[in-house]
């Protein structure tokens, strides 16, 4: 804006200017980042004066340097404030970590710091010396260490999987754990507090752990506190009741409280003016076996307790508890005997169930272990259907096999010696109903009561005779490992009373599940032995001709020759050979080799058939034979009827120089052994017997006595 002198004015402002200051103006405005910061003025006093472009050209140079100068004075202005306040911020810091290190080293809660790497995996990498001391655990030992590093496995995974959950949720967690570090049990009430990253995910996390052992013991004296209170209050939910009794022994109802109405079943006045009706509903074995022995030392006593049974007005027999005390009037003489009654029929019921279960348990026990002493399913099930009609006071105890084709029979039966005994080779040819089958397959006990008219009772009905049947109980016996039906268990009542409860069911149930691991076991047995049967077989037959190997040859051969050394009997040994065997297998190839080596196995098995003779592969071709009790006539006719055998085979060997069939040569040796005597050289005097067979041309046998003296001929 430019003012030449005051009649140039125009507004209201540069005439005010012009008025007070008078003279020429130029006014620049001083700008910088687009923002109007003020202005620069130059003003000529006196006389007007009209600026020149120049003059309005050097003004905006000189208010741009203004503006620039300006504007670095503020950016220093704001970097000094910066300073200021980020040097406060660093000092409020430092005293905030000093703050929070005295805390961390002073504070009684334990604080440790957790590292999460980049594959989430995660290490202790500090702990405060609060928590050091409590713990025990060196910071060395601390740090880099995993919870399977500081605790038994599975309280680690425990913690592990509690860290884990911590990082995936990114949440705070606070809970209660059971611990036992360095050999001592703790209870923490352990904090976890995750440290995210700009990534997103959690690199640290901050937890603390409060020693509330003390607090949990405090808990357990304090439920225990709770409980006797509770007892306290439970007795005041009963019958008091003050007697006076004379020096002749008379009884006097001095006071009853209300509660005799809810114990007894009659008011307090009823029973003060004839106790009669209280007496008369005792039941007399208890009557005459606790209540009068109390009456009648009554002055000997103190204190003492008693039950008794009671049958209540309102119906069902009653357990009832009283516990007195008895003081004596000095004044007058007699004694006083205050009394608290209360029901303990819910009490005794469950004694009674436990009872009962723990019963079952111990029987359940000694089930498992009988059936477990056997891996014979023809000792377990006896047993078993024996135990279960003891213990559930049964008439009659089933195992009916179901088998996968749905058919099935009664295997195993336990009777009372006053029924019928059930055949058990009868099978039923019709199908378990599809419904039952699939119910039982659940592996859930099922209880029935007369009359018997469901899908099972009526397939069962047409081979079992369930007209006297009351009530009975199936539970399912189910393959282990499969889940498939193997069979039921059906346990029988004929007696009218007689209902059978939930808990009987789940105990048959669990009787049943041990005979499903029994069948298992068995079955496993089986087959370990079915193929130890068939590890024995192969390790001592060879694999193709299925006779004797050379191994089992030679034990058989040495425990014959100690019976001959102690008996003093003779025994043999033969050695054969397939004449030309090599000219065979390159005619006719190695497959009617085999089979040729095969029909010859079988031909000299035939021959040499005595108790314990024996028949082995030597090797390739060779075969050799172990004859006790065999002299020289003896191996010379097994001899003759080997060529015969071998002869009958007719086996073709068009390339054999020999004859058109395959033939065989032997060689034999019979001695009577004597102690010291070596049995190895026998071996090769059969061997060079052979030898001599083959040189004499073959398809022949040669025999001779031999003696450990004897010398060897040389082969050429």
């Amino acid at each position: 804006m430019q003012i030449d002198d005051t009649r140039a004015c125009d507004d209201s402002i540069n005439r005010q200017m012009a008025a007070e200051y008078g003279g020429a103006w130029l006014i620049v405005p001083l700008v910088f980042e687009e923002t109007t910061w003020g202005a620069l003025a130059l003003n000529i006093f006196g006389h007007a004066y009209s600026w020149q472009p120049e003059d309005v050209e050097l003004m905006h140079s000189v208010a741009d340097q203004v503006a620039i100068a300006i504007q670095r004075a503020q950016n220093y202005q704001q970097i000094q404030q910066e300073l200021v306040q980020r040097q406060q911020i660093e000092t409020k810091l430092r005293d905030r970590e000093t703050f929070l290190r005295s805390i961390y080293d002073a504070t009684q809660t334990g604080i440790f710091i957790i590292d999460v790497d980049a594959s989430g995996d995660f290490y202790y990498s500090a702990l405060n010396p609060s928590h050091e001391r409590r713990i025990g655990i060196a910071p060395a030992d601390f740090r880099g260490a995993q919870p399977e590093d500081m605790m038994p496995s599975d309280k680690a995974a425990k913690v592990r999987q509690n860290y884990r959950r911590c990082i995936d949720s990114q949440e705070t967690m606070v809970y209660e754990e059971f611990l036992p570090l360095n050999g001592i049990d703790f209870w923490w009430l352990t904090s976890l507090t995750p440290l995210v990253d700009a990534s997103g995910k959690v690199y640290r996390i901050i937890g603390t752990c409060t020693d509330i052992s003390e607090l949990k013991q405090a808990q357990a004296s304090l439920t225990e506190s709770r409980q006797t209170i509770t007892a306290l209050v439970n007795n005041v939910n009963a019958c008091l009741a003050r007697f006076r009794v004379d020096t002749d022994g008379h009884w006097q109802v001095d006071y009853i409280s209300e509660g005799s109405q809810r114990i007894w079943g009659f008011r307090a006045e009823e029973i003060t003016h004839q106790p009669r009706l209280w007496r008369e509903r005792i039941l007399p074995i208890d009557y005459g076996q606790v209540i009068l022995p109390t009456f009648n030392t009554i002055g000997q006593i103190s204190t003492s307790s008693l039950e008794y049974r009671y049958l209540h007005p309102e119906g069902g027999l009653r357990w009832i508890a009283v516990n007195l005390s008895v003081t004596t009037s000095e004044e007058h003489g007699y004694r006083v005997v205050n009394t608290v009654s209360w029901d303990i029929s819910d009490r005794k019921q469950v004694e009674s169930q436990l009872e009962s279960r723990a019963r079952w348990e111990r029987v359940l026990r000694t089930i498992t272990e009988d059936i477990r002493q056997s891996l014979d399913l023809k000792t377990i099930l006896p047993t078993a259907v024996y135990d279960i009609r003891q213990i559930l006071e049964a008439d009659r105890v089933l195992v009916f096999r179901i088998y996968p084709d749905r058919t099935g029979e009664v295997i195993e039966a336990s009777h009372h010696p006053n029924l019928g005994e059930i055949a058990l080779s009868d099978r039923t040819d019709q199908k378990v109903p599809d419904r039952s089958y699939k119910f039982y397959r659940r592996g859930a006990p099922q209880i029935f009561t007369a009359p018997l008219s469901n899908d099972l009772a009526s397939w069962l009905g047409d081979f079992l005779d369930l007209s006297q049947v009351q009530s009975q109980i199936i539970a399912p016996i189910l393959q282990t490992g499969t889940d498939e039906l193997w069979g039921i268990v059906i346990v029988q009542a004929y007696a009218n009373h007689r209902r059978w409860k939930s808990d009987e069911a789940v105990f048959l149930q669990q009787i049943a599940n041990q005979l499903a691991i029994a069948i298992h076991q068995s079955d496993l047995y089986k087959q370990l032995e079915m193929a130890n049967q068939q590890l024995t077989h192969l390790s001592i037959h060879d694999s193709l001709t299925q006779l004797l190997n050379r191994r089992a040859f030679d034990s058989a051969l040495e425990r014959e020759w100690q019976r001959s050394v102690r008996n003093q009997t003779p025994i043999a040994l033969m050695l054969l050979d397939i004449d030309y065997f090599k000219l065979y297998n390159d005619t006719y190839g190695h497959p009617e080799g085999d089979n040729c080596l095969v029909q010859v196995s079988q031909a000299l098995e035939q021959v040499v058939s005595r108790p314990g003779d024996v028949v082995a592969r030597y090797g390739g071709e060779e075969f050799i034979v172990l004859l006790p009790n065999t002299d020289a006539a003896g191996i010379s006719k097994i001899s003759a009827r080997i060529q015969t055998a071998i002869a009958a085979l007719n086996i073709p060997h068009r390339t054999s120089p020999l004859c058109s069939h395959v033939t065989i040569s032997s060689g034999a040796v019979w001695y009577v052994p004597q102690v010291g005597d070596n049995v190895l050289p026998m071996i090769s005097a059969a061997d060079a017997a052979l030898y001599q067979a083959k040189q004499q041309g073959r398809d022949r046998y040669v025999v001779k006595p031999w003696h450990p003296q004897q010398s060897l001929p040389k082969r050429e």
